[in-house]
């Protein structure tokens, strides 16, 4: 027994690829019976492929035999022409885009082709340093594009959180100083960074939120993923890492939403990086960047701080683990948990001074989730928050409506994403690619995707900000899973079609996702919810707020503009009014209906979240039947009143 103990704890990937496969069967009846939650089911479907997938693969690919494979310099060249000209392609596309608000499909297209040439050119990287920074240099490039792109279609910011953040970061401007009385008022790190870009540069907000921001989070994640990959591995798995993370769908979306998360997150693979190698090499130094990072991690975002908090006490019990399995001699990994305890402490102390509402906040969150985790995994318990009907029938609009094929190609990226992450991990488990940091990496990345499919459950806990934390940290894992793929053909042609195949369709799937994109609707007629405003819709409404001063109703998103300076508290969100078709609440105010939300899918109110929802009659005909008249039309947004 003691015998067979020790083989399945010394075959590890083995055993957990094993037990992944018995388990996943019956979870996955049980979440489809029982709970009937798609997510959950479709996550009970990816585990078992994927540890069936590793089972049948792991001996025919071990990750080191493409180690030492170069490319011939012909070749070398003929793969960097071909980027460009598909660089330049794109540049083109989207420049000369038919549809103003619409980037081509050929600029999706190309933008996937450039990620795979970049993943055949990694597979057989030459060994010259330049070659490396060259390759990280692009994978920038692919990923600023299609970061910026998604901005610069419109004249203003997109996104519903953006709105309230450009307000404060201009109110700190105005007054020279941090306003008190606000959210973000002891948590102003973003807001300083953004501002600080606008006064130095000139520029606006928009432009300054993509030159620091955007630009940090692109270039930061790209680098100390690459040097987490390179450290844990090798060269070719931490530019592949970089490369499948630059065009994972929610870190895009994260990326041209620009909120305080997108920071926070930023800092977390610097600071494991930092405790990590320079740990090693200058302990002081890199004990006094890491304090320093986790102190502005602190003024940035609460819940990125819970990450890394998470992050380095997952990572610190994976040393542990290691130690005591006795896979090798290794010394104990104590900063981890000093590191993890002492962020916890000093952000609570700093957050329980100063941010009372936030406290108050996460003790009515610790209360939601306990009685909605008794809601899904008890029988008979209820949940404390019901639905809607507006909420039951954004729900039937998304299960029923929205075609079966379309929610699956809308899932599919980031599902597959997971499948390649947790083939990765097991193989970084295996007796031959195994060590401390690799280990410890895994455990941390195995506990983030229990806290982000509960959050997803709840509905409570945030789920996006979860997603995007998630692809940064599986991001090592899906390099090592690649470079696995890659040595399965025998010749390195065949290594090239299969890796370029399957980069290509993997990243096509996750940049044309709603998450990376919100303008191309050719596979997401029903899906696709705009955030970004046309120009004749920023002029509908600041014509609205001049010629009219009274109270304005309009639907969510149109609603975010509440935010600029002449419209601060006059404007109503009419979800339920939209969906019940009775406008009587508004019969006193300026009623704005958008040409968008009458041909495609908007968002509308729910009690924790928005939902995607999409009307089946026309509002200006309601509105004109119910007794108000158009007293404005500017094509795209029709004004009524009564």
């Amino acid at each position: 027994m003691k015998s067979l103990l020790s083989k399945a704890i010394d075959n590890v990937d083995v055993t957990l690829a094993a037990l992944g496969c018995a388990l996943a069967i019956p979870l996955t009846i049980y979440f489809h019976t029982v709970i009937r939650s798609p997510t959950y089911t479709a996550v009970g479907v990816i585990v078992f492929l994927a540890c069936l997938a590793y089972l049948l693969l792991r001996r025919r690919a071990p990750a080191y035999a493409l180690a030492q494979v170069e490319t011939k310099p012909h070749m070398y060249l003929l793969l960097n022409i071909l980027f460009f000209c598909l660089l330049t392609y794109s540049i083109a596309a989207f420049h000369l885009r038919p549809e103003l608000y619409t980037r081509p499909l050929g600029y999706f297209v190309a933008l996937a082709a450039m990620a795979a040439i970049l993943a055949v050119e990694i597979l057989f990287l030459p060994p010259r340093k330049s070659a490396t920074y060259f390759i990280l240099f692009k994978i920038v490039l692919i990923s600023l594009s299609l970061v910026w792109s998604q901005l610069l279609i419109y004249p203003s910011i997109v996104g519903r959180d953006p709105w309230w953040h450009q307000m404060f970061t201009l109110k700190i401007l105005d007054a020279g100083y941090i306003p008190s009385g606000y959210y973000y008022s002891r948590l102003p790190a973003m807001h300083l960074v953004i501002g600080g870009t606008s006064l130095i540069t000139g520029l606006g907000y928009k432009m300054a939120a993509m030159l620091s921001v955007s630009l940090l989070q692109v270039v930061c994640n790209t680098l100390f993923i690459f040097l987490l990959g390179k450290f844990v591995h090798s060269t070719k798995v931490g530019l592949l890492a970089a490369l499948l993370l630059g065009v994972a769908n929610w870190h895009i979306w994260f990326a041209y939403w620009a909120i305080p998360n997108t920071m926070g997150v930023v800092f977390i693979p610097i600071i494991i990086y930092l405790l990590f190698k320079l740990r090693q090499e200058k302990p002081k130094t890199s004990i006094c960047l890491s304090t320093l990072f986790i102190a502005v991690l602190i003024l940035t975002h609460t819940i990125a701080a819970a990450m890394l908090v998470m992050t380095l006490f997952s990572i610190w019990l994976g040393f542990e683990l290691y130690r005591r399995l006795r896979y090798q001699a290794a010394e104990r990994a104590r900063i981890f948990l000093v590191a993890a305890l002492v962020l916890a402490g000093a952000g609570l102390s700093y957050w329980a001074f100063f941010l009372e509402h936030i406290m108050r906040d996460l003790s009515r969150l610790v209360e939601q989730v306990r009685v909605e985790f008794l809601a899904i995994f008890l029988p008979g318990a209820t949940s404390s928050v019901q639905p809607s009907p507006l909420e039951v029938a954004a729900a039937q609009y998304m299960n029923l409506t929205v075609p079966f094929s379309e929610r699956l190609f809308n899932s599919l990226g980031f599902s597959l994403f997971c499948a390649f992450a947790l083939i990765g991990a097991f193989a970084m488990l295996s007796r031959g690619m195994r060590n401390r940091y690799g280990f410890a990496l895994v455990i941390a990345g195995s506990i983030i995707p229990v806290v982000n499919l509960f959050s997803t459950a709840v509905g409570f806990f945030l789920a996006d900000r979860w997603y995007y934390f998630l692809q940064v940290l599986l991001a090592i894992p899906v390099g090592v899973a690649f470079l696995q793929l890659g040595s399965l053909p025998g010749k390195k042609i065949a290594s090239a079609c299969l890796i370029g195949i399957i980069v290509f369709a993997l990243s096509f799937l996750m940049v044309m996702s709603p998450q990376a994109n919100e303008d191309n609707r050719t596979f997401f007629p029903d899906t696709i919810v705009r955030h970004g405003f046309a120009q004749s819709e920023l002029a509908a409404m600041n014509t609205a707020a001049h010629i009219y001063d009274g109270r304005i109703a309009s639907d969510k998103i149109y609603w975010y503009l509440e935010n600029l300076p002449n419209l601060g508290g006059r404007i109503l969100e009419i979800s339920n009014q939209l969906y019940s078709r009775d406008f009587t609440d508004s019969q006193d105010m300026l009623v704005l209906i958008r040409k968008e939300i009458v041909a495609n899918p908007f968002l509308v109110t729910g009690a924790l979240v928005g939902y995607t929802f999409r009307l089946d009659y026309d509002p200006r005909e309601a509105l004109t039947e119910q007794g108000f008249s158009q007293v404005y039309n500017s094509g795209s947004v029709s004004g009524f009143i009564k």
